[in-house]
């Protein structure tokens, strides 16, 4: 089952899924969309009395999260997710606003595998030990970072070719490579990493 959580609303991602979660903000841009959600989660100290009540009018169940907690309100979607029965979990937006948490989206990204964190430019997700191939897709960049340790060889199409190579926290040479001709080969043979895969917004006219 495919779970969205959606953190702010970015119409041309919500779409394809089974099970809807609305967090705070991205829930009343969901309802003010006219969007019903499966369920609707977090503290509300964001929202007005009358935004709840529409919030309230656009979803099947709601749970009020304490203001004070130990975890996020992202945090406390994905344990819902998984409750459901959900096996893939995308999370929309969370990322370029409050930057600390931003940072607790990626960690959830790299510590389950099931995560893909997306918005207008970028989708990240964790890899794991074993090869994956790129067989398609648009001009982009591909970034992979190592918050412990990996082992990665990047192959194939790849414009930057990596052996064998030993990736810590602080190696940040590993940002923006491109695919010049498909295939790209990417091969983890020890730990894990997050790859980013991004773009450019096109030019504003004028």
């Amino acid at each position: 089952m495919k779970a969205l959580i959606v953190l702010e609303y970015l119409p041309d991602l919500i779409k394809h899924y089974d099970y809807l979660i609305g967090v705070e903000k991205g829930a009343l841009a969901l309802a003010k969309a006219g969007i019903h959600m499966d369920a609707v989660i977090g503290d509300m100290d964001s929202l007005s009395a009358s935004q709840v009540k529409l919030v309230l009018a656009h979803c099947d169940s709601h749970i009020r999260l304490q203001v004070e907690k130990d975890e996020s309100d992202s945090q406390a979607a994905y344990k819902l997710a998984k409750q459901q029965g959900a096996d893939e979990v995308i999370i929309i937006g969370g990322l370029g606003k409050r930057a600390d948490h931003s940072w607790v989206n990626l960690m959830m990204v790299y510590d389950y595998a099931d995560i893909t964190l997306m918005d207008g430019q970028n989708t990240i997700r964790v890899l794991l030990p074993g090869e994956q191939v790129i067989d398609s897709g648009p001009r982009q960049y591909y970034s992979f970072f190592a918050p412990e340790s990996c082992v990665l060889s990047l192959t194939g199409g790849f414009h930057y070719h990596l052996k064998q190579r030993h990736l810590q926290l602080y190696d940040l040479y590993t940002l923006s490579n491109q695919i010049d001709s498909f295939p790209g080969h990417i091969l983890v043979q020890e730990g894990k990493c997050l790859m980013f895969i991004s773009r450019d917004l096109p030019k504003k006219k004028g």
